[in-house]
């Protein structure tokens, strides 16, 4: 587990040198997600197998969830932000959204 304070550096900047790949990605960025994701979407397509993603805005959450589809990617989960979700535990009350996609299975890393 690594914990980094982004600021304004892509991803790619963070992580690329320490790992080739990464089997799973959580990312928590108080607004910025959406930003974030789409200028490092080829980083991420390229070496993330799965990723997590807080999200904190109806709007965002949304957007970046037809960006993660549009680029490939399977959403397992998504709970928009300040929701009363179906959940396959029961309903489930959502201050922050979540987000959960994989990359298909067989691609190469």
């Amino acid at each position: 587990v690594i914990r980094a304070d982004a600021g304004k550096q892509p991803i790619s900047e963070l992580l690329g040198a320490l790992y080739p790949a990464i089997d799973y990605l959580d990312i928590d960025i108080q607004g910025a997600e959406v930003e974030t994701v789409s200028h490092s979407m080829s980083f991420l397509k390229e070496r993330v197998k799965a990723i997590h993603i807080a999200t904190h805005e109806r709007e965002a959450h949304f957007a970046l969830e037809q960006t993660l589809r549009a680029a490939g990617w399977n959403v397992r989960w998504s709970f928009a932000p300040l929701s009363f979700s179906k959940t396959p535990w029961g309903f489930v009350p959502f201050f922050d959204g979540v987000l959960a996609a994989s990359m298909p299975i067989g691609r190469a890393l």
